[in-house]
């Protein structure tokens, strides 16, 4: 009888230890799935937010795009190109700004 006693009982632990096992895998599953949601739902608004203001760069770059067309229709001789010189192109403003080199070449040749 004492060894039916411990086939049951080891019987028992390898339920209990598998039913533990289980339980376990399932929730670290269901805490995966909720993480993997969560960074899910936050990526999507990462795009859609990447998504509008790329589509605001492109609708800006077409206006500036048609705006230089007009101008390249409206300006045909050399005294008008000459004339619209100085007038200043509105260009989107520069996303990364960058350093200025230093100029190494002396501003006057040396005399000899």
């Amino acid at each position: 009888m004492p060894s039916r006693y411990w086939i049951h009982l080891a019987g028992l632990t390898i339920g209990i230890l598998l039913a533990l096992a289980i339980y376990f895998s399932w929730r670290a599953d269901r805490l995966d799935r909720a993480q993997l949601a969560a960074e899910l739902k936050a990526t999507k608004q990462l795009l859609a937010s990447a998504d509008a203001r790329q589509h605001d760069r492109d609708a800006q770059l077409a206006q500036t795009l048609a705006a230089l067309a007009a101008e390249k229709r409206t300006i045909v001789t050399p005294a008008q190109i000459v004339r619209e010189l100085p007038t200043p192109i509105s260009l989107p403003p520069r996303r990364f700004q960058t350093h200025r080199r230093q100029n190494l070449m002396p501003s006057s040749p040396p005399k000899i």
